[in-house]
């Protein structure tokens, strides 16, 4: 029976994920929808006025997502239990953060945590990629710019200016340039292609958050993954969830690899019998937030000064952003404005030696 054991264990999990897998094939299989952001708040939002999941789900229905509804009631009238398969039904990134709420508090503050932590962390992304498009774009510009310049613009010039018998070390000296901030541009870019490449894996992630972390502590990547895990505490312990219940929520939610170890951390130091604001002291999270946290821990309004810190992070990542967008703005328009002046001299040859006959 020693060895049968292992063997049953091993073929109930493989049974078990068939049958998540055949869950969700039989959702997509009934409806080309899943519920949509829309249904969720609309079901948060009944809820909170009163309403049972029943009744949200016959008021909710309607022509684009009847199917995935019909299939929803008739999981529940064969018993299936409700935390078992209703993040299936709704898109996947709610449904990995769901999945972890869902088992330690009910269905409406499952959804109300679930679509808050969403909607700050899309806000939070939208904000930063609408303070680097601007920049980013210019800088890109700017480099097709010098590309066409060298490569249509300079030949030309060359032989306009050759046909004057005049010193054609200018423009060697304009395209060296060229060269160089083009070379210099496309290693920047394969660089960040490598990164992002790297960090797809979860410990490759892991290892460089604890080197910025150990190295870097106010780097705008320690930041805002601390920022993302204090959010994730507040918001479980705002709902009355306990330390302990909270660790494990996030301990389970995937594709956040930067929670789970940090709830890791934390969880060995408490079983190791350290204090909580100890526990928090070991983990590789912000200093500041550090320092935050021992203020906040002594406070009745503990939550209020936990809030305080995310916003002065958020004017932080903010500030630091500004400051690299400055910095990329500037580079770019004093290209620009080198080019326009080279070129104004080139031009300006023919003249002066016309000025001299």
């Amino acid at each position: 029976m020693l060895e049968i054991n292992p063997i049953q264990k091993i073929l109930k999990l493989l049974k078990k994920n068939l049958e998540n897998i055949k869950n969700r094939i039989t959702i997509f299989s009934k409806s080309n929808h899943l519920l949509t952001k829309l249904d969720l708040e609309g079901f948060m939002n009944l809820m909170d006025s009163g309403f049972t999941f029943q009744q949200c789900l016959m008021l909710l229905e309607t022509k684009e997502n009847q199917e995935i509804i019909k299939h929803i009631q008739t999981k529940l009238l064969n018993g299936d239990k409700l935390n078992e398969f209703f993040y299936q039904c709704i898109p996947k990134k709610y449904g990995e953060i769901l999945q972890g709420f869902i088992g330690y508090t009910t269905l409406e503050k499952s959804l109300h945590l679930t679509i808050h932590l969403l909607n700050s962390y899309e806000k939070r992304l939208k904000k930063i990629r609408q303070k680097l498009l601007y920049p980013f774009l210019l800088v890109l510009f700017t480099s097709f710019g010098l590309c066409f310049f060298d490569l249509i613009c300079i030949p030309e010039l060359k032989d306009l200016v050759s046909s004057f018998d005049t010193n054609l070390n200018q423009f060697k000296s304009v395209q060296c340039f060229i060269h160089l901030f083009i070379l210099f541009l496309l290693f920047s870019i394969a660089a960040l292609l490598i990164l992002v490449i790297y960090i797809q894996k979860e410990e490759r992630l892991k290892k460089l958050y604890l080197f910025l972390a150990s190295n870097y502590s106010q780097s705008l990547f320690v930041k805002f993954y601390s920022q993302e895990f204090m959010r994730y505490f507040i918001e479980c312990t705002r709902n009355g969830l306990s330390t302990k219940n909270t660790i494990q929520i996030m301990k389970s939610i995937p594709k956040k690899p930067i929670i789970y170890m940090l709830s890791c951390e934390i969880e060995q130091a408490l079983l190791e019998g350290t204090t909580f604001i100890n526990a928090i002291k070991d983990t590789h999270l912000d200093q500041d937030l550090m320092r935050f946290m021992q203020i906040a821990i002594y406070s009745k309004e503990k939550e209020n000064i936990l809030e305080k810190y995310l916003s002065y992070s958020d004017i932080y990542i903010e500030k630091r952003i500004s400051k690299i967008t400055t910095v990329l703005q500037s580079c770019a328009y004093v290209t620009i404005g080198f080019f326009m002046i080279v070129v104004y001299q080139i031009l300006m040859v023919p003249l002066s030696l016309f000025t001299t006959f």
